[in-house]
């Protein structure tokens, strides 16, 4: 269960700044870095009477531009490559685990494993 939490949680953001127009048009995840560093994760902008706001599962916060040092949008590509990968590699260390617990029993029972 908590990892799918993690999983699901697990974004990744372009590396290039943006401006707030740009992130408004591109509805996607945005980071945004304060200048006095602090960051903050919206799920988009808005602008509603020549203001921006960022959105949050339950709240709208004004964005004050003369504050912001970088926007980053979301990378979906990459968020869900890596999902995908995060996914197989619990994946192989349960089968390995299950593997080696299989050995260990058949070791148990007094079989010896082939030369």
């Amino acid at each position: 269960m908590t990892f799918l939490i993690f999983v699901q949680s697990c974004r990744v953001y372009h590396s290039d700044s943006v401006t707030l127009e740009k992130a408004l048009i591109e509805k996607k995840r945005v980071k945004i870095k304060t200048k006095s560093g602090k960051t903050l994760k919206f799920k988009q902008i808005i602008k509603d009477s020549n203001q921006y706001y960022g959105i949050t599962r339950k709240d709208k916060f004004l964005i004050i531009e003369n504050n912001i040092s970088s926007v980053r949008l979301q990378n979906r590509t990459l968020s869900g490559i890596l999902t995908v990968v995060s996914v197989l590699y619990v994946a192989t260390g349960v089968v390995l685990v299950i593997m080696i617990g299989n050995f260990s029993v058949a070791l148990a029972d007094g079989l010896t494993p082939p030369n």
